[in-house]
C-alpha cells in the first residue's frame, strides 16, 4: 500500500520518468511551449537530476532545439505534500486541448515517477514499496540513440494489458541483441 512521505527516501535515485499519461492519445495534439516556441511532447524529456537535499530533487527538462529548463520537485513539510517550482530556463507551459497551463502546475497534478534503487517508486507525495511494485512487473526502457534527448518510458505488463506488440518490436531493435553488448556505432 503506498504511503505518504514528507521527504525523499534514503535510497539512491536511478531514474525519473515523465508521468504515465504523457504517452496517451490526449498528447497527440498537445505542445510544450518554451517561451513562445511550441515543441511536440514526443521531443521532450527529463535529463539529469540532482538531489539538492532531503526534500528537493532538481530535474532537467530538455527538448530538441536546445531548450533546457530546471524544475525543483519538493516534498513536505507534512506527509503527502508535494510541489513543483521552475527554477531556471525559458518559461515552460503545456497546451492540451487548447488550454495552456504552467508546466510546473502540470507536474504537480501529474507527478513524474522517481525510480529508486531499492525498487520503490515515488509519485508526488506517495511512495510505492517494492512489494507494491511486484504486483505489476515493469519494463523500463531508455531510448537515447541518435538523440540528445533522453526519453524514458514505463510500460506496465500484466494480464489486463498484454504488451505483446511492444515486446516484439523491442526484440527487433539492434541494442536488444547479444552483439550489441559491445555498443552501437
Amino acid at each position: 500500500m503506498p504511503k505518504e512521505v514528507a521527504a525523499l527516501p534514503i535510497s539512491e535515485i536511478f531514474g525519473v520518468a515523465l508521468p504515465a499519461g504523457w504517452f496517451s492519445d490526449e498528447f497527440d495534439t498537445a505542445a510544450v511551449i518554451f517561451d513562445t516556441k511550441p515543441v511536440s511532447p514526443d521531443l521532450v524529456g527529463f535529463g539529469a537530476w540532482t538531489k539538492m537535499d532531503q526534500s528537493t530533487l532538481r530535474i532537467e527538462l530538455g527538448a530538441t532545439g536546445g531548450f533546457v529548463a530546471m524544475f525543483d520537485l519538493q516534498w513536505g513539510p507534512a506527509g503527502g505534500e508535494f510541489s513543483v517550482i521552475q527554477q531556471s530556463g525559458p518559461t515552460v507551459q503545456l497546451r492540451v486541448r487548447g488550454e495552456i497551463a504552467a508546466f510546473a502546475d502540470y507536474l504537480k497534478e501529474c507527478p513524474p515517477t522517481v525510480f529508486l534503487a531499492d525498487g520503490s517508486e515515488l509519485e508526488g507525495g506517495l511512495l510505492k514499496s517494492p512489494r507494491d511494485s511486484l504486483a505489476q512487473p515493469r519494463v523500463v526502457m531508455e531510448a537515447m540513440r541518435h538523440s540528445d534527448l533522453k526519453l524514458t518510458m514505463k510500460t506496465y505488463m500484466d494480464a489486463q494489458q498484454l504488451q505483446g506488440p511492444v515486446a516484439a518490436a523491442v526484440a527487433r531493435l539492434p541494442w536488444h541483441r547479444e552483439q550489441s553488448a559491445q555498443g552501437i556505432a
